[in-house]
C-alpha cells in the first residue's frame, strides 16, 4: 500500500499560474513538522476511482503530484499519478467495464510521472473508451494527462489549457550583501548549487534551468499533438500558457464538446459515446484550420476619427 509523503517543492510544475501563486502562499505558511508526523500516523488517501455500473469513473482533482501526499487530504484531492494509473490498468483490466471517465478539475502540479500516466491513458484508450470531462478546470499537467482520452468534454464556464511548464527562483544574493551575509556552499560542480538560497543565479544557470523546463514541455508538446491529432501550428497557437473557457476551448481544438458531466455519464452509461477514429482526428483538425482562417479573413473595423 501506498505511503504518504510530504509534496516535493523543488520541482518543476506544469501548473496554471494563480493556481502556483495559491501554492506558494500556502506552502509558505505551512508547519511542515507537524503534517511530517501526521503523515508517519499512517493515514491514507482515498481510491480515485468509483464504480458507476459498467462506467469506471476515476477522479483526478487537486495539485498532482507523483505519489499520493498530505497535500491531497488538505485540499480534497487524490491526484496520486500512481494512484490514478493504478485506477487506470483496474479499469482496462475489468471486463465488466465498458468505459473509463476521467473526470478532471485540477489546475495541473509536478511533471514528475505525468508523461508516464499521459502514455497510459492512450494506450488505455485503444482498448476502451477514455472520456475526460473537465469537471471546473483541466489545466497544464492535468490538461497533458486529459489529452490522451478518446474524447474531451467540458461545462460552458469550465477552463482548459495553460499549456506550458514552469519554475520559479529566487535570488536572495543582494539581501544577502546588503545585510552582510555570505551564502557559502561546497558543491563538486558549477550546476550543483544552482538555486540554492543566497547565491547568484547566472546566465548560464538560467539557461541550465530552461535548458529543463524546454524538455519537460518537448514531451508536453508531443503527447497533446498526438492526443488530438493536432498539427504542429496548430499547437503552437495554443501552447502560449493561455487559459480557454468553454467554446474558446471547442474553437481551439483543446476539447470537443459542450457537454454537461451528467450528460457525459449518462450516454456512457448507454454506450452511446464511440471510440476515437482516424476520421474524427482529421475532422477536428480541419475545423481548427478554418476557424483560424476566418480570423484572418475577419475585415478590420474603419477607424472613426
Amino acid at each position: 500500500m501506498e505511503t504518504m509523503q510530504i509534496i516535493p517543492i523543488d520541482r518543476h510544475w506544469g501548473v496554471e499560474s494563480t493556481a502556483a501563486e495559491q501554492l506558494n502562499r500556502f506552502l509558505s505558511e505551512l508547519d511542515l513538522g507537524a503534517l511530517a508526523l501526521e503523515a508517519r500516523a499512517g493515514r491514507q488517501p482515498e481510491n480515485p476511482m468509483t464504480p458507476v455500473e459498467n462506467v469506471a469513473v476515476i477522479n483526478i482533482r487537486g495539485t498532482i503530484t507523483k505519489h499520493p501526499s498530505l497535500f491531497h487530504s488538505l485540499f480534497g484531492g487524490n491526484t496520486s499519478t500512481l494512484m490514478i494509473g493504478e485506477a487506470l490498468r483496474s479499469a482496462v483490466a475489468d471486463e465488466s467495464t465498458k468505459s473509463i471517465m476521467l473526470r478532471v478539475d485540477s489546475p495541473g502540479g509536478s511533471v514528475e510521472g505525468v508523461a508516464d500516466l499521459a502514455d497510459q491513458v492512450f494506450q488505455a484508450r485503444a482498448v476502451k473508451p477514455v472520456i475526460a470531462q473537465i469537471d471546473g478546470i483541466g489545466a497544464s499537467a492535468a490538461y497533458w494527462i486529459a489529452s490522451q482520452a478518446t474524447r474531451i468534454f467540458m461545462g460552458q464556464t469550465d477552463q482548459v489549457g495553460s499549456i506550458g511548464v514552469m519554475a520559479s527562483f529566487l535570488d536572495f544574493s543582494e539581501k544577502f550583501a546588503k545585510e552582510g551575509v555570505e551564502a557559502v556552499t561546497i558543491t563538486t560542480g558549477k550546476f550543483k548549487d544552482a538555486g540554492e538560497e543566497g547565491t547568484k543565479i547566472t546566465a548560464e544557470q538560467r539557461a541550465y534551468f530552461q535548458s529543463l523546463a524546454d524538455t519537460y514541455f518537448d514531451s508536453f508538446a508531443g503527447a497533446v499533438k498526438r492526443g488530438r491529432t493536432m498539427s504542429e501550428a496548430n499547437f503552437n497557437r495554443v501552447a502560449e500558457g493561455k487559459i480557454y473557457i468553454g467554446k474558446a476551448g471547442v474553437e481551439n481544438g483543446l476539447v470537443d464538446a459542450i457537454q454537461s458531466t451528467t450528460d457525459t455519464l449518462n450516454l456512457m452509461l448507454q454506450d452511446k459515446i464511440p471510440n476515437e477514429t482516424a476520421a474524427v482526428g482529421r475532422h477536428r483538425e480541419m475545423a481548427i484550420q478554418e476557424k483560424w482562417a476566418e480570423s484572418l479573413t475577419e475585415p478590420v473595423p474603419e477607424r472613426k476619427d
